[in-house]
């Protein structure tokens, strides 16, 4: 008997290798989504005057609002940033009580803080951070405390000998958080002060008009000039506190 074997006819031959490449497709589009399905949403709601959702029980009110955290003269700044506070998203002009949401944020811990900015001023009156957990395929959220931080002393201190002397030309405030404030000679001189503790004088310029974020460390460059002799530079760095950020420049 005479051997035979079956060869499939082209069409049919056609059919498998399509339905083959359909499925391998189908499987590298399953395997890619479920690789890419380590993103999640981050919910954040913000302050309102509402008593269910006011900034903090604990502040004592502030930028000319009463106590109790009427926020309605005020907008929010939202920063999120990576595990090395470097920034990831930013949101500016987010109103009071509006739900913002981040979609498609890797999973991972997220360093989240919220500025509250007095419309009329453009002062940083109220501050909160905190750490978020994103999980993947998820819809995160975050509650962050507000508090009240322009009581907060920010100066720069000067400790050289004749500094009593020195005459501002200008300077710069810089930070890794985008923070950037220029001045020039609108300090004039030095102001006086005679510390409690020990009894000594200090002259400093007063910063208060800047928000320093606690936590972070600044960067400050400045030309200063000595009774009519040329300019001189000098630099100094600071980390802000909850409680005051202080430059010492000799």
């Amino acid at each position: 008997m005479k051997n035979t074997f079956f060869c499939p006819l082209p069409s049919v031959r056609r059919f498998a290798a399509v339905t083959t490449l359909c499925v391998a497709l189908y499987c590298l589009s399953f395997f890619s989504c479920s690789a890419n399905d380590d993103s999640g949403s981050l919910s954040i709601v913000m302050p309102s005057s509402s008593p269910s959702r006011s900034i903090t029980s604990e502040n004592p009110g502030g930028m000319g609002l009463p106590a109790g955290a009427d926020v309605d003269g005020c907008v929010f700044s939202v920063y999120i940033r990576d595990a090395d506070n470097d920034e990831v998203e930013k949101y500016t002009g987010v109103k009071p009580g509006a739900k913002l949401t981040i979609d498609k944020l890797r999973a991972g811990t997220y360093n989240i803080a919220i500025r509250c900015i007095s419309l009329e001023s453009g002062v940083v009156g109220f501050y909160g951070a905190a750490q978020a957990d994103v999980k993947g395929g998820a819809e995160n959220t975050v509650g962050i405390t507000l508090k009240f931080i322009t009581s907060v002393q920010r100066r720069i201190i000067f400790t050289g000998v004749g500094c009593e002397h020195y005459t501002l030309q200008d300077g710069k405030i810089t930070c890794k958080n985008g923070d950037f404030y220029s001045f020039g000679s609108s300090f004039s001189t030095p102001s006086l002060e005679t510390l409690p503790s020990s009894g000594d004088i200090v002259y400093y310029f007063d910063l208060s008009d800047y928000f320093f974020e606690p936590g972070f460390t600044y960067s400050l460059e400045l030309s200063i000039s000595e009774n009519a002799d040329p300019p001189f530079k000098r630099k100094a760095f600071a980390t802000a506190t909850w409680d005051c950020i202080y430059f010492y420049v000799d």
